[in-house]
């Protein structure tokens, strides 16, 4: 099972062939921070497996998601009209759009039935933040000890 936070309307942001980071170490620290800063939170926890979608399976406390009503279990089907299926440039659009105050509109399937979630996207907390950046530079970016 492959977790991560949602960042922006289901994107990871650095990822490369099979989930690895592309760059180098600092590159990646100073794209990240600057990414990060800029772009919406929404404080789920979702599994990446799902056919329809992303699956949430946690819903942050005292997040943008779980004011605006979404619940383990939820399944992304789409944001703003357009379907994560169809993979689309205009899905991709919707990704510059997810910043902190701009609203978003999910289509949702909740145990067998669609329907919409508006929520508004929050400031990524910087406890957070840094948390998610430090997992990510341990696990891509840690030098393994040398062997004798």
């Amino acid at each position: 099972m492959k977790l991560f936070f949602l960042l922006v309307c289901g994107s990871l942001l650095m990822a490369g062939e099979e989930g690895k980071c592309s760059v180098d170490t600092q590159t990646c620290l100073n794209l990240m921070v600057e990414k990060m800063s800029h772009k919406g939170w929404l404080g789920v926890y979702v599994e990446t497996d799902g056919e329809k979608g992303p699956i949430i399976i946690k819903v942050m406390q005292d997040s943008p998601a779980e004011r605006a009503g979404f619940k383990a279990g939820d399944i992304l089907v789409g944001i703003n009209g357009y379907r994560y299926a169809e993979k689309s440039p205009e899905l991709q659009a919707q990704y510059l759009k997810a910043i902190p105050g701009n609203e978003a509109t999910y289509l949702v399937d909740r145990e067998g039935q669609e329907m919409e979630v508006k929520v508004v996207f929050g400031v990524w907390p910087e406890d957070l933040m840094y948390q998610h950046i430090g997992k990510h530079m341990a696990t891509y970016h840690a030098q393994k000890p040398a062997t004798n």
